[in-house]
């Protein structure tokens, strides 16, 4: 009886971690329909990257936007980022962002130079941004269109093939 009232309770927490992902049964993310899309939180954040110029989000605007929050410390953040820094040289018609929201600057920085991390990174030491987005644990990714809306937002680890499948979900945004 316990086993069957514990895998009934995994079920259920797989299938709510599901629906509040923005994807479906299938693995596919599901766009908000235009009229239900909210303007993307606006920020400013401190460039990870030593020299640079701050990161705002009017940055992006025109342009399809992935917004990953991670943290050097977080073993599905470093899992996925090889991922994200492949997909951002692959479709460099998509801006990618990476916020690390560990206050460790200097670490998430040597992480990211480590495993050639070229796209656009941030830092969110005081999980303002995170807040702000509604990314209640990392990873967590946001989808943003060319307009500044957000399209949807994903909690978890992403795979090469979700990376792919959000790129089509962006440029049809």
């Amino acid at each position: 009886m316990r086993r069957l009232l514990s895998a009934w309770l995994l079920l259920m927490l797989v299938l709510v971690v599901a629906a509040c992902s923005g994807q479906d049964s299938s693995g596919t993310v599901t766009p908000r329909a235009v009229s239900d899309r909210t303007a993307a939180a606006a920020f400013t954040l401190p460039n990870l990257r030593e020299g640079k110029d701050d990161i705002s989000l009017v940055d992006y605007r025109g342009r399809p936007l992935l917004i990953n929050f991670w943290a050097h410390w977080c073993g599905p953040c470093v899992e996925e980022m090889p991922a994200l820094a492949e997909f951002a040289r692959e479709h460099p018609d998509i801006a990618v962002l990476g916020i690390a929201a560990s206050g460790d600057p200097a670490a998430d920085r040597d992480f990211a130079e480590s495993t050639g991390v070229g796209f656009d990174l941030a830092s969110d030491r005081s999980g303002d941004i995170l807040g702000h987005y509604g990314i209640s644990g990392l990873p967590g990714t946001v989808l943003v269109d060319r307009q500044g809306r957000v399209v949807n937002t994903i909690f978890g680890p992403l795979t090469s093939a979700d990376l792919a499948q959000l790129a089509t979900t962006l440029r049809s945004s």
